[in-house]
C-alpha cells in the first residue's frame, strides 16, 4: 500500500484510505456487520411487524372432518 498524500485535500478518498489489502480489515468488516446485524434484529422485526397469525387448519375429506387421522369408510 502507498502512502495518502495530504498536500491536496481534494484527492483524498475514502476508498484510497481504506486497507481494502489486508485480510485483516476484512475480518473486522465481517465481524461489525454481524454484531450490527445481531444488535439490529429486533429494531427490524418490530418495523416489519407481524406476518400474520396462524390458525389451526381442520382437514376434511368430503366435506367431513378427519378425527385423529382416522380414514373414513368408503361409500358404497
Amino acid at each position: 500500500m502507498g502512502y495518502i498524500s495530504v498536500d491536496n485535500p481534494g484527492s483524498l478518498y475514502l476508498a484510497a484510505a481504506l486497507p481494502t489489502g489486508d485480510w485483516q480489515f476484512w475480518i473486522v468488516t465481517a465481524a461489525l456487520l454481524a454484531a450490527a446485524g445481531y444488535l439490529l434484529r429486533p429494531a427490524i422485526r418490530k418495523l416489519r411487524g407481524k406476518r400474520g397469525t396462524s390458525t389451526k387448519a381442520t382437514l376434511t375429506v368430503g366435506g367431513k372432518a378427519m378425527d385423529g387421522g382416522k380414514v373414513p369408510p368408503k361409500n358404497g
